[in-house]
C-alpha cells in the first residue's frame, strides 16, 4: 500500500513537470509576437512593433528577449519614432506568478533612444474594445472582486540611454533599480550626463506592495552634480502626489556649463520648495530661498531672500542688500514667474533705493503698469550713475507704461508722464518703439523749464569754485574763419520722430524765453523742424528747419524770422558772444550741402537780411570799423542794415549801411563764403578833428583779416571841407587841390532798414545830425596836426 501512493504521487508530481517541460520545449515564442504589439498599441493608442525575433530561454524564472522595439511618435511630431529599445531582456519567477505575484528577477533594457516633446508622452485614445457577454450570475451569489496582481521588482537596469528633450541630449550611461521583496523599497542608482556635466542619482522609492495598493508610496532621491546637490523627498497616495525639493548650491556660476549659457557668481544659495497636487489640481504650498555674497548686474550682493507673497498664489516675494559701485542698495518686488515665462497678465511690483531716492515700478505685467521715482537731491545719485548729474532737488517722476506689441516686444506706451523739480516740469505722453525700426512720437509740455539747471556740473570743476573766464580764442591757424567742425547728421538715420513740444517758459541763466513750442519730425533720416517759435525778450521769433542725411553730400537748410531780438541773449544760451548788441530783426532763409560748417557756408544760397537799432558792435566787426577815424573800441550806432543773397557760396551784399556817432558808413559788393574773401566797396561820410570827409573806402582782406584802404580819406578831405578852408586861408590854393567828384550818395536809416527787413515796416531810430557844410566865415587856420591824426591814427 506504501509503495502504491508513492507510485501515485510521483505521476501527480511527474506529469505536470513533463507537461511544462514540453510546453517549454515546443512552445514558439516568436509567434506571439504580433498578438505583443497589438497588446501594446491598445494600451497606448500607438503603434507598436518589434523588429527582431522574440525568444524565450526555459528555465524556472524563463527570460524572454527581444530587439528593436519601436513605440511611434504622435502625430506631427518632429520625429516618426519616440522610443526605440535596440535589446530588452525581461526574467519572471513562475512559482511566484501561480501565487498571484509578478516577480521581476531581472528586467534589462538596452540601448533606448528616447523623444521627448510636448504631448508625446500623454496616451492616445485608443478604440474601445467590443463589449464582451458574460454568463449571468447565480441570483444571490455576489461576486467576488478580482485581486489585483502584485509586482515585485527585484532587478531593473537601464544601458546606453539617450533622452532628447528640445533639441538638447541627456545621456544615462546605467540605471539601475533593486529591491528584495514586495515589502521592501527599492533603491534607485543611477548616472546621468548633460551639457557634459555628470550627475550621480541615488535614492529609495516605495516598496512594490505600494504599486497596486491605496498605500502612501514614499520616495526620497538624491543627485550629486558639479556645483549643487539636489534632494527630493516626498510621497504618492492613489492620484495625488506631495513633495519637497531642496537644493545647495555653494556658487551658481559653477553650473554655467549646465545651464547653457554664464551664470551670475552668487554664493550659498540654499533654496526648498514644496508642491502638492490633490483632486487633479496642483500648485506650489511654499518657497523659501536665501543667497549669500556675489556679484550680480553690476551689484555685490549682500544677502538676498525669496519666498511667496501669499499661501496659495504662485507669485514670489524677493528681498535684498548690496552695493553698487561702493555705495549701498536695496531692492524688492514680487512677480510671478509663471505668468512671466508664457506672457500672461499678473501682477508686478519692483523697489530700488539708494542715495536717497527710490524707484518703483508696479501694475500687471505686460499690461499696464507705473512708473515712480523719487529724489531728494539727484547730483547724490552720480556715485550711483557714474557720471556727474544736474543739482537738481525735490525730483518726482510718475508715467504710465503699457505694452506696445506683445511683452513689449515692438515699443512701451508711456501715458500721463508727469515730472517735476526745482529746475522745472515735464509732462505728456510719448510711445516709445524699438522695432521694427525705432521710433519716438508724441507730445510734451512745460510750464517752466531752467536749461541751465538740467547741466550738470564739470566731472573736474572744484565744488562751489567760480568758473574760470574763458581765454582768448587764438587765431585759426588755416587762416579761415569760418570752423570745419563736423556737422554729422547721421544719427538721424538710426531713429524716426514726431514729436510735438510747447513750453511756457524757458530759462538759460538771466535769458527768459516764452511760448517756446513745435514740431520735430524725422523719418528715415529726412528730418524737419516746423513749426518752431519762441518770444524772446521784447521780440518773437519763427524757425523752420529741413535735414536730410540721405543726400550726398548732406542738406540742411535753415529759415528763420524775427522781430525785436536780443541776440546777446540768444547767442549767450548756445554759449556764443554776440558781436551785435540791439533791438534785431532778422530775415534768414539759406541752405547748403557738406559734412562740416566750412563746407555748408562754401554752398550756402539763399538770404539774409538783418536790422538793427539802438545797438552797438563789438568784437571783430568794431575792430575791422577800428581802421577809420573817429570809431574805436565798442561802436554805438543808431542803425545797422544789411541785406544779403547768396548763391552757392558767393553772397552779394545788395544792401549795407551803418549809422552811429562819427558819421556814416554805406556800402555793397561780394563777400565768398568759399575763400573767405571780401570785395566790398564802401562810401563814408565821416567827421574827423571838426572836419567833414566823404570818400569811398574799398573793404579788401579775408573774413579773418579784413582791410579798409583808407588813403583816400586824404583826398575826399582835401576836396571837401579842408581844402575850403584852406582856400580861405591861402587864396588861390583851392585850385592845386584835389575836386569833390561828388559826394557819397547814402540813403538813411528808415531806408536801409526797409530794405535789410525785405520791405517790411519796423521801428527807425530818430534820424543823427548829419554833418553840416560850415557857413562862410572870417578865415581861420585849421588844426592840420589833428586831423591827420584822425585821417592816419597818427
Amino acid at each position: 500500500m506504501k509503495k502504491l501512493l508513492l507510485i501515485l504521487l510521483a505521476i501527480v508530481i511527474a506529469v505536470p513537470v513533463l507537461a511544462f517541460a514540453g510546453f517549454l520545449l515546443f512552445f514558439d515564442a516568436d509567434s506571439f509576437r504580433p498578438r505583443l504589439a497589438e497588446a501594446v498599441q491598445r494600451a497606448t493608442g500607438r503603434e507598436f512593433r518589434i523588429e527582431g525575433p522574440l525568444r524565450l530561454t526555459p528555465a524556472l524564472t524563463p527570460t524572454v528577449s527581444a530587439t528593436g522595439l519601436v513605440l511611434a511618435n504622435i502625430p506631427g511630431g518632429s520625429a516618426p519614432e519616440m522610443l526605440r529599445v535596440a535589446q530588452a531582456e525581461i526574467s519572471l519567477g513562475l512559482i511566484p506568478l501561480i501565487r498571484g505575484r509578478l516577480e521581476v528577477a531581472r528586467l534589462n533594457l538596452e540601448g533606448g533612444r528616447l523623444l521627448l516633446e510636448k504631448g508625446n508622452w500623454l496616451p492616445v485614445a485608443a478604440p474601445a474594445p467590443p463589449p464582451v457577454t458574460t454568463p449571468s450570475a447565480t441570483p444571490g451569489a455576489p461576486a467576488e472582486p478580482a485581486r489585483p496582481l502584485q509586482i515585485d521588482i527585484r532587478r531593473a537596469t537601464l544601458k546606453d540611454w539617450v533622452v532628447t528633450y528640445e533639441g538638447e541630449e541627456i545621456r544615462i550611461p546605467q540605471a539601475r533599480l533593486t529591491g528584495t521583496g514586495l515589502l521592501t523599497p527599492l533603491e534607485l542608482h543611477a548616472t546621468v550626463v548633460a551639457r557634459g556635466a555628470e550627475a550621480l542619482i541615488e535614492g529609495s522609492i516605495a516598496a512594490p506592495s505600494a504599486f497596486t495598493g491605496a498605500d502612501a508610496w514614499p520616495f526620497r532621491i538624491n543627485a550629486v552634480i558639479p556645483g549643487a546637490r539636489l534632494l527630493a523627498e516626498g510621497e504618492k497616495r492613489a492620484t495625488d502626489w506631495r513633495v519637497t525639493l531642496v537644493a545647495d548650491v555653494p556658487r551658481l556660476d559653477a553650473l554655467s556649463g549646465l545651464a547653457g549659457r554664464p551664470l551670475p557668481r552668487i554664493n550659498e544659495i540654499n533654496l526648498r520648495v514644496q508642491a502638492a497636487m490633490a483632486a487633479g489640481a496642483s500648485g506650489i504650498t511654499s518657497i523659501e530661498g536665501r543667497a549669500g555674497s556675489g556679484e550680480f548686474a553690476g551689484v555685490t550682493l549682500k544677502s538676498a531672500t525669496i519666498r511667496l507673497a501669499a499661501p496659495g498664489r504662485t507669485a514670489l516675494r524677493l528681498d535684498g542688500q548690496g552695493s553698487y559701485r561702493d555705495q549701498p542698495v536695496a531692492f524688492g518686488g514680487e512677480f510671478d514667474p509663471v505668468a512671466l515665462q508664457s506672457g500672461h497678465p499678473a501682477p508686478l511690483s519692483l523697489q530700488l533705493n539708494g542715495a536717497g531716492s527710490n524707484l518703483s515700478i508696479y501694475g500687471a505685467w505686460p499690461g499696464e503698469m507705473v512708473v515712480e521715482a523719487q529724489s531728494t537731491d539727484l547730483a547724490a545719485l552720480q556715485a550711483l550713475a557714474g557720471r556727474p548729474l544736474p543739482p537738481l532737488r525735490g525730483v518726482a517722476l510718475r508715467a504710465g507704461v503699457t505694452s506696445i506689441g506683445e511683452r513689449f516686444a515692438t515699443g512701451a506706451r508711456i501715458g500721463q508722464l508727469t515730472l517735476t523739480s526745482s529746475g522745472g516740469d515735464l509732462s505728456g505722453a510719448l510711445d516709445v518703439q524699438w522695432a521694427p525700426r525705432p521710433r519716438i512720437s508724441g507730445q510734451v509740455t512745460s510750464r517752466r523749464l531752467d536749461l541751465a539747471a538740467l547741466v550738470p556740473p564739470s566731472a573736474h570743476a572744484a565744488p562751489g569754485a567760480p568758473a574760470a573766464p574763458a581765454a582768448p580764442a587764438p587765431a585759426p591757424a588755416s587762416g579761415r574763419l569760418i570752423p570745419d567742425v563736423p556737422v554729422d547728421l547721421s544719427p538721424l538715420r538710426l531713429a524716426d520722430a514726431d514729436l510735438r513740444f510747447e513750453f511756457a517758459e524757458l530759462r538759460h541763466g538771466q535769458t527768459v524765453v516764452r511760448q517756446v513750442s513745435g514740431r520735430l519730425q524725422n523719418a528715415d533720416g529726412k528730418a524737419r523742424l516746423d513749426p518752431f517759435s519762441v518770444t524772446p525778450p521784447g521780440g518773437q521769433l519763427t524757425l523752420r528747419a529741413a535735414a536730410d542725411a540721405t543726400a550726398t553730400p548732406p542738406a540742411l537748410q535753415i529759415a528763420a524770422s524775427g522781430q525785436g531780438l536780443d541776440p546777446v541773449a540768444l547767442l549767450g544760451v548756445l554759449g556764443v558772444q554776440s558781436p551785435i548788441a540791439g533791438r534785431t530783426d532778422l530775415d534768414l532763409d539759406v541752405r547748403g550741402q557738406g559734412g562740416d560748417l566750412r563746407a555748408l557756408a562754401a554752398t550756402a544760397t539763399g538770404r539774409l537780411g538783418l536790422a538793427v537799432t539802438d545797438g552797438r558792435l563789438s568784437g571783430r566787426p568794431a575792430q575791422t570799423l577800428g581802421q577809420l577815424p573817429g570809431f574805436g573800441g565798442e561802436v554805438a550806432v543808431n542803425c545797422l542794415a544789411l541785406r544779403s543773397d547768396a548763391d552757392r557760396g558767393i553772397a552779394q551784399i545788395r544792401s549795407l549801411y551803418l549809422e552811429g556817432t562819427p558819421g556814416r558808413v554805406g556800402g555793397e559788393g561780394q563777400a565768398s563764403l568759399r575763400d573767405e574773401t571780401l570785395n566790398i566797396r564802401l562810401s563814408v561820410d565821416l567827421r574827423v578833428a571838426g572836419v567833414r570827409v566823404r570818400a569811398p573806402v574799398p573793404l579788401t582782406g579775408t573774413f579773418l583779416q579784413p582791410r579798409l584802404e583808407a588813403a583816400g580819406l586824404a583826398q575826399g578831405a582835401l576836396a571837401g571841407d579842408l581844402g575850403r578852408q584852406l582856400e580861405r586861408a591861402v587864396p588861390g590854393l583851392g585850385g592845386l587841390l584835389p575836386q569833390q567828384s561828388g559826394a557819397p550818395d547814402l540813403p538813411d536809416c528808415a531806408t536801409a532798414l526797409n530794405v535789410a527787413r525785405g520791405g517790411r515796416s519796423g521801428p527807425v531810430p530818430t534820424p543823427a545830425p548829419q554833418p553840416q557844410q560850415a557857413a562862410p566865415q572870417a578865415p581861420q587856420r585849421p588844426d592840420v596836426n589833428q586831423l591827420l591824426r584822425g585821417l592816419f591814427g597818427r
